[in-house]
């Protein structure tokens, strides 16, 4: 009975270090795990997070690059404009200096140079 008794106790007690030994290593296992996982969730951030920083700078030169285009564009407007706006004051000008010389006699000849003055700009 004590032999039955000593072999129970071993093998029972033996099975309850096993459990405490195994329950250990795979508590470690999953903290390591865990942390394998976190890293593993960090890199998959740090990989987005750049993916839509190199977006937002692809879409900054597109902008940049487009309101160059614009700016370019409504220079040349504004400098034709401004050649029109020179153009048509110097005519304005011309026909404010006929106007002061108008006479009843000479009425005819200055509306014909005001036509002609109008007609070639």
């Amino acid at each position: 009975m004590e032999l039955v008794s000593l072999i129970l106790n071993l093998v029972l007690g033996g099975g309850l270090i096993g459990t405490l030994v195994t329950l250990r290593a795979t508590k470690k296992k999953a903290n390591a795990d865990a942390k394998a996982s976190e890293l593993d969730n960090v890199q998959e951030a740090i990989t987005i997070w750049r993916e839509m920083a190199e977006n937002l700078r692809k879409e900054l030169e597109a902008s940049r690059k487009e309101n160059e285009l614009v700016n370019e564009q409504m220079r040349k407007e504004v400098e034709s404009l401004r050649r029109a706006v020179s153009r048509l004051t110097t005519v304005n000008n011309k026909m404010v200096k006929l106007l002061d010389k108008i006479t009843p006699e000479n009425l005819d000849s200055m509306v014909e140079q005001i036509k002609k003055i109008h007609n070639e700009n």
